[in-house]
């Protein structure tokens, strides 16, 4: 008849216990105290016992048969094989008395394992064997590290579990046990081993008491927290938590990663080494990239690790050879060489750049990033970030001692900080340098290129406490642009600074406010000087579910203490009262179109403001330009956007909207605006002396419609109607696409009619996509075209090839700094091993900045 144990041993100062979970064995001590005599109270089979079920289900790996039942002692001396730690500590010393027990039909003798075991004759793993050890290690682990396909590290290991194995009782069981003297427990089918996070499963498996080892064989299956091997044996020393498995397969579970070794050394709770090894983040079955190591470390109390003679391989085709290399196994940071980046430009010629971050203290650390260019010679860069509960710094230089194309030095420096003293009080700064005006141009990353025409420096403290905001600022602009005439740059703010606040009066709906700005201008061989602005006002809100009405009156003083490039001084003020009322209602009804319910909503709204004309041709401009009109417009109170110009105003803006609300869904699938201001006096007031009056009687007509067309595809545009001249001023129009994020596409169209020496006429087109090609393959792209010029603003176009450990994307790039510039080109690629590490630059910032909706997994 066949019987299942369960025992639990329970390691004490006394004696251990034996206790065997079925009722039918009795065990007692023998009279010596020293073995254990095991009767069963049922008839002992006469044929051979059923095998039980073996662990793992493939046929391709063939689990061992159980013993056959021991015989009937003979002189109270057991027969068998009699077992015990060698001299060393290190391997078994047997001896075998009588016939041995072990030995099957089929004539094969069970092999006692030792710490000695070498690894070298292993033969290799047949790629089926293979997939039926991935398959039965995902089986047992309770969820697929794999599930979230994403290239984010998992976080570190805990050890609070491995922490307790030392106090943690073990649980066993087994088909067979046999007991010899009493220091070996040999265990038998289907064996079953747990203490604290470990678990071991086994066909058999013997245990020593004196020396606290497991040594198990045949199928053996170890797992720990966030750890899984299964190998042909195992020796486990459990007081000191090391151990010895030959011929294993593993998968790390938080990372998600995997591999095979010929012999792995468990050192400690966190470390552990394996041979002959490999290591790869793709899924079991998927053999797209792995390294392959002759030694292999991995540290999980650190979250690193090491390998020594590592072939990096891309479907065994070996790609990088490296004598030693580190990497992460969690998402902490780690010091160590980056991943390199590479290109090509016509600037730079052939560019490469090898960090090294450095990972100083918890909250200190440096990254340094030589950068070789073909054609300019060597590049020193480095950035150095600290953190502090109150205050997070971010210093970062470039230095290029000698360009070969320039023949000099040059470089750019940044410094960033943001202090926080307490809840209210916060300092942030943001300083930049380059050394010349060509740097960011030539030398700046191309791919991350921005039209920046000034180089802004600024810092600014901050007190908020309620509804009042006090700063302090100082502002400072590099002009990089030539073209740009001395006059035209902006002016450096030194200081300014600001108090705006805002308080109701009781509960009565009113509401005083104060805005208020002191600045001092500089900016060389022009007017200077400071200008103190002061704006008090009094508003009164009436709300209800339907309606609202707010009138407002408020006082703008601006004082000017001026000095001329010529050292001559002059006071200049300017008051002006500012009276405003705006208002509106919410109606809405309910209706059904195509069986389906709607809500529609309409809401009128009217803005009225007066300002009486004030002569301003006196007063310079430091920081005023004019909006460019939009439906905001509508509804602002100065059409500048500074202070230097307060534009006269006796003016209605009146406008409408209409939105279209699912019921069911509570999604708005329509929303159309239309809106016009009324002028009743001609505005004088100009930004500048050449510029004429505004005579017109209405403004613009804006129309403003915004679509869902259904999940996933959306229309906006926005186009102004100028009744002057009977023609379209203004216009856009934007079409996009989205199905997650493997289907993306955005069509737009952008006109600006030039009525003014201030603006520039724009008739451009833009197209930007991401869209699966074959299979796994995205191509990613964007054209930008100036219809006005006849000319390509910007084009890239490139291909994303992405598996769920791997990720390749190329983009070659074509783009113009400005219109009188020469077209730049430029090939950029990054391989990304997900988890492991990536090659190039860093394309996905790019691609996210340029497709809107792209986002980087």
């Amino acid at each position: 008849m066949y019987h299942r144990l369960a025992l639990v041993l329970l390691i004490s100062i006394g004696s251990p216990q034996l206790l065997l979970a079925q009722d039918n064995w009795d065990c007692q001590l023998g009279d010596d105290g020293k073995e254990w005599v095991c009767t069963t109270k049922e008839k002992e089979p006469e044929q051979k016992s059923k095998p039980p079920e073996t662990i793992v289900q493939e046929p391709s790996i063939q689990p061992l048969l159980p013993p056959k039942p021991h015989p009937v002692p003979l002189n109270g001396q057991p027969p068998g094989w009699k077992c015990s730690v060698d001299s060393a500590g290190k391997g078994w010393d047997c001896a075998l008395s009588g016939p041995d027990p072990g030995v099957r039909s089929d004539n094969v003798v069970p092999e006692i394992v030792g710490d000695d075991k070498k690894g070298d004759d292993l033969v290799p793993v047949s790629p089926d064997r293979e997939m039926a050890v991935n398959n039965n290690i995902l089986a047992r682990i309770p969820y697929d590290p794999w599930a979230l396909c994403t290239s984010q590290l998992g976080s570190a290991v805990s050890s609070g579990l491995g922490a307790q194995r030392d106090q943690a009782p073990m649980d066993i069981e087994a088909d067979y046990v046999d007991v010899f003297e009493e220091d070996i427990l040999l265990f038998s089918g289907g064996v079953s081993f747990k203490r604290a996070d470990q678990d071991v499963s086994a066909d058999r498996t013997e245990y020593d008491l004196e020396s606290n080892t497991l040594n198990a064989k045949g199928n053996v299956y170890y797992r720990e927290e966030g750890l899984s091997l299964y190998s042909d044996s195992a020796f486990l020393k459990l007081a000191s938590d090391k151990a010895h498995l030959t011929n294993t397969q593993y998968v790390l579970e938080t990372i998600p990663a995997r591999g095979r070794s010929d012999i792995v050394y468990k050192d400690s709770n966190t470390v552990f080494r394996f041979k002959n090894a490999s290591y790869t983040t793709c899924r079991p079955n998927n053999r797209d990239w792995a390294l392959y190591a002759s030694d292999l470390k991995l540290d999980r109390e650190s979250g690193r690790a090491q390998a020594l003679n590592a072939v990096l391989k891309v479907r065994d085709i070996p790609i990088l050879y490296t004598p030693y290399i580190s990497f992460p196994i969690d998402d902490r940071r780690k010091s160590g060489f980056l991943a390199p980046s590479f290109g090509s430009t016509d600037e730079t010629g052939f560019d490469s750049t090898v960090p090294y971050y450095w990972n100083i203290a918890p909250n200190l650390d440096l990254t340094f990033s030589p950068r070789v260019m073909g054609k300019r010679g060597i590049l020193l860069g480095g950035e150095i970030r600290h953190l502090t509960r109150a205050s997070n710094t971010e210093f970062s230089a470039e230095i290029v001692p000698y360009d070969s194309e320039r023949k000099d030095t040059r470089g750019q420096a940044s410094l960033v900080n943001k202090t926080r003293f307490n809840p209210n009080l916060v300092f942030d700064m943001d300083g930049n340098y380059v050394s010349d005006d060509d740097y960011l141009d030539q030398l700046g990353n191309s791919l991350y290129f921005s039209n920046e025409r000034h180089v802004r420096s600024r810092a600014n403290l901050s007190y908020r406490i309620e509804n009042t905001l006090a700063l302090a600022r100082l502002e400072y602009y590099q002009t990089i642009d030539r073209t740009i005439d001395s006059e035209d740059r902006p002016y450096r703010r030194l200081p300014q600074l600001l108090l705006n606040t805002k308080k109701a009066i009781g509960d009565t709906g009113a509401e005083i406010d104060l805005n208020s700005e002191f600045v001092y201008f500089e900016r060389g061989n022009s007017v200077t000087g400071p200008r103190l602005n002061i704006k008090p006002g009094l508003s009164y809100s009436f709300n209800s579910p339907s309606m609202f009405i707010k009138p407002k009156v408020s006082v703008d003083h601006t004082q000017y203490w001026l000095n001329d490039s010529t050292n001559t001084f002059s006071d200049v003020s300017r008051t002006l009262p500012i009276a405003s009322i705006d208002g509106g209602v919410f109606l809405e009804r309910d209706f059904t179109l195509n069986s389906n319910s709607y809500l529609q909503t309409l809401e009128p709204r009217v803005f009225y403001l007066y300002i009486p004309d004030h002569d301003q041709d006196d007063i310079p401009l430091f920081d005023t330009s004019e909006y460019d009109f939009s439906y905001n417009q509508l509804f602002r109170e100065n059409r500048f956007n500074g202070v230097d110009r307060l534009g006269d105003a006796n003016q209605l803006s009146l406008a409408l909207t209409s939105r279209f609300i699912d019921s069911a869904t509570g999604k708005e699938r329509l929303k159309a605006t239309v809106g016009q201001i009324y002028f009743f006096n001609d505005r004088n007031v100009t930004r500048t002396v050449t510029a004429d009056r505004d005579t017109t009687s209405t403004s613009n007509l804006v129309t403003v419609l915004d679509a869902l067309i259904f999940d996933g595809l959306t229309f906006r545009s926005g186009l102004q109607w100028n009744p002057d001249v009977n023609e379209i001023a203004r216009g856009e129009a934007t079409i996009r696409y989205r199905q997650g994020l493997d289907r993306i596409l955005n069509l737009s169209y952008r006109y600006r009619k030039n009525l003014s020496t201030d603006t520039k006429s724009i008739d451009q087109g833009d197209i930007s996509f991401r869209w699966p090609f074959l299979d796994d393959i995205h191509l990613v792209g964007r054209w930008q075209y100036s219809f006005l010029d006849s000319l390509t603003l910007e084009s890239f176009l490139g291909f994303e090839k992405e598996g769920c450990c791997w990720r390749l994307r190329a983009v070659g790039r074509r783009f113009i700094n400005d219109i009188d510039s020469e077209a730049q080109t430029g090939i950029f690629l990054q391989v990304e091993f997900k988890g492991f590490t990536s090659f190039g630059n860093a394309v996905d910032e790019f691609l996210e900045s340029s497709i809107s909706g792209y986002r980087a997994l």
